[in-house]
């Protein structure tokens, strides 16, 4: 399976976790339910899940979620271009192979302009 299918699976998995714990809050805290249990406040229709600090919650753990990967991966560019390094000797060596590469096209026939 390759990486793409498993984070496709992963992320099927974990949406729908999230839709039925999403919709489990919403459904035990409903009109009917709340209003047997608390009575006053929630029987005369004054209920909004979006007081709620689970639903709260639950409904912003994607977005999250994204958020802090998005973090993550500006510290990880940042942090990869803080330590880059120079590598004189790399350069050194590429230097000495366009220049064999240089001689073996002239050497061959082609006539470079500079």
């Amino acid at each position: 399976m390759s990486r793409g299918k498993k984070f496709v699976a992963i992320a099927l998995v974990l949406a729908g976790l999230w839709t039925w714990t999403l919709f489990s809050i919403a459904s035990q805290h409903s009109l009917d339910a709340a209003s047997k249990i608390a009575g006053d406040k929630f029987s005369s229709g004054q209920y909004n899940q979006w007081r709620d600090p689970v639903f709260i919650a639950v409904f912003s753990a994607p977005f999250v979620a994204l958020a802090l990967f998005g973090v993550y991966a500006v510290v990880t560019i940042v942090s990869q271009v803080v330590r880059f390094e120079d590598k004189k000797e790399a350069a050194a060596e590429l230097a000495q192979d366009l220049i064999t590469a240089r001689e073996d096209l002239q050497r061959r026939g082609y006539k470079f302009e500079n």
